[in-house]
């Protein structure tokens, strides 16, 4: 073995040094998603640089094709690294079985086999001569037919990933810059390689491609170092859809399935490799009307898939791809199973209506007995004789009102927060409720029919109350109005009146349970029934003016609606 020394070895060791570092690096990180592979890829440039450098350096034929072989563990290597890398930083682990690692190396070891055993068939290379460049022997290599096989597979892996990173690029905004140095970082040594291979250059034989993964390495060391390459890393995207119990379906603008998440196929009984390409009726038949009716930017409906023998109730949801203002490029189609919610809920209201149903037969006896008792007073009144005797007796009378009116009180709310809370016609709910009171000469005034709002059902006893209270308690009442305006706070609906008003002193106790001249619960059950779909009230007048009761509903708690 005879060696020279040329100045290309001092970068190619400076670059093996730093791609030792990176791998060990890397390999600390092993546990990390994508640190395993980056950690093989560096490890096969560290090969290549040390490798390559001991081949340049090689003056006789046996000590370079020895370098060569060695390289070559490197060289075939690299692109199957990159290519696995990309893989798992985009979050695509499913597609990483051992089988499929196992046959992205089957070309890159027929490979080393070709290199190690050329001698004997110099179908690999064809001839390797040395080329003297000012007293420097450069190790020229002519290709065989067997050589453009890995140079095909291996930068079809280089574009493959290349692929997967532009994609990345542009649907991961958070992590663009990480993504592109990363894409940087891969993409000088692979397009220095492709320099090579096509021109020779004024120095033939010689290869840069070692040396560019000093660059790959110093690049990469930033995207660690500034950007936390595995600390913070895009996969989550993926993988969140992936570890998703919801299933979710990607269907392009035919209605055929893209891709699909695991459980997905569980939901559906469905074994992976009969979803792609299949007709997204074919395996929920209502999704075809589901997208048909998804005109906006989401459209949902309940089904009912039987799994083994017992049925399950889904909640199947469609939502438009829209990358711009233009029609859906696509629907996603997302399967929630609300079986045992659906059964909670029957259980809830089952246990409601035998609640409710004990409480009518509850009330209808006490109701009986208070009438009884009501009467027996009558007749102790008639027949009592002192004062003191009539006066207890007419204590038990008001007692005995009293009770009824909690009584028939519990009627009108036992199904406060019992049903679900919907939307209501904000005018339509004021109107009803004014129909139900003798309002006299008091005029109702409301604004348009426009505005909807999400509350209890009970939501006309809320106006019902404002409305009674005024007609009860406010003198010279000619007018009861109702209106809105938007606020920062939400849509601010305004029920007011012109009659004397609400003292101050009564204000901060009028929402109090039992504050009031009737049964005392109307404005504080007022207030309950609202604040279920988070919708505030108060008294805001000034002094001396009529009662002004305004009801703040949160963002997203009211709507527009266009019919009338």
């Amino acid at each position: 073995m005879t060696f020279q020394f040329t100045p290309l070895i001092i970068p190619l060791i400076i670059s093996g040094i730093f791609s030792v570092i990176l791998a060990v690096v890397g390999y600390r990180h092993r546990e990390l998603t994508g640190a395993r592979s980056l950690t093989l890829f560096m490890s096969a440039a560290t090969i290549w640089s040390f490798a390559y450098a001991l081949e340049i350096s090689s003056t006789d034929y046996v000590s370079a094709l020895l370098a060569t072989d060695i390289e070559y563990f490197g060289i075939v290597t690299i692109p199957v690294a990159w290519f696995l890398f990309v893989v798992e930083y985009t979050g695509r682990q499913r597609w990483l079985s051992w089988r499929n690692i196992v046959l992205l190396f089957v070309v890159p070891a027929f490979t080393i086999l070709l290199v190690a055993t050329n001698a004997f068939h110099q179908l690999y290379y064809t001839e390797v001569v040395p080329n003297v460049v000012d007293g420097m022997v450069i190790w020229v290599f002519y290709y065989g037919p067997l050589f453009w096989i890995n140079v095909i597979y291996s930068y079809s892996l280089v574009i493959a990933g290349s692929v997967l990173m532009v994609e990345q690029y542009i649907s991961s905004k958070a992590y663009r810059t990480q993504v592109a140095l990363l894409f940087i970082a891969m993409l000088i040594p692979f397009a220095m390689n492709a320099g090579y291979l096509l021109y020779k250059g004024p120095i033939a034989g010689i290869d840069l491609t070692p040396v560019a993964f000093l660059v790959t390495g110093i690049v990469i060391a930033i995207a660690i170092l500034r950007f936390e390459l595995f600390s913070i890393m895009p996969v989550a995207q993926r993988l969140i859809i992936d570890y998703m119990v919801d299933g979710v379906f990607a269907v392009d603008p035919r209605g055929r399935v893209v891709d699909f998440n695991p459980a997905a196929a569980v939901i559906l009984d469905r074994p992976d490799h009969e979803i792609p390409g299949t007709p997204i009726e074919s395996l929920i038949p209502e999704a075809g009307l589901l997208i048909a009716g998804c005109t906006g930017d989401q459209n949902s409906t309940e089904i009912t898939i039987h799994q083994g023998n017992a049925p399950h109730s889904f909640s199947v949801q469609c939502i438009a791809i829209r990358p711009g203002p233009t029609r859906a490029k696509g629907h996603i189609i997302v399967i929630h199973d609300i079986t045992e919610q659906k059964r909670s809920s029957q259980a809830l209201g089952q246990a409601n209506r035998k609640l409710a149903l004990l409480s009518s037969i509850t009330r209808h006896d006490i109701i009986n007995q208070l009438t009884v008792l009501s009467g027996a007073c009558e007749l102790m009144k008639e027949k009592a004789a002192d004062p003191e005797t009539k006066h207890l007796i007419g204590i038990a009378e008001r007692a005995t009102a009293t009770i009824y009116r909690q009584i028939q009180f519990t009627r009108e709310y036992q199904e406060l927060g019992v049903r679900a809370p919907g939307w209501h016609n904000l005018r339509q709910e004021f109107i009803s409720a004014g129909k139900l009171l003798d309002l006299g000469n008091v005029s109702l005034v409301a604004g348009e029919n426009s505005l909807e709002v999400y509350a209890d059902p009970l939501l006309g006893k809320v106006f019902y109350n404002l409305i009674d209270n005024a007609l009860r308690h406010a003198g010279n009442l000619s007018l009861i109005r109702l209106s809105y305006h938007a606020s920062k706070r939400g849509m601010v609906i305004v029920i007011e009146d012109d009659g004397d008003g609400v003292h101050e002193k009564d204000k901060p106790r009028l929402f109090e349970k039992g504050f009031g001249k009737n049964t005392g619960y109307g404005l504080f059950l007022s207030r309950e029934i609202l604040s279920i779909t988070g919708i505030d009230i108060d008294e805001t007048a000034g002094p001396g003016k009529g009662a002004r009761f305004e009801i703040t509903v949160p963002d997203g708690g009211y709507r527009f609606c266009t019919d009338g």
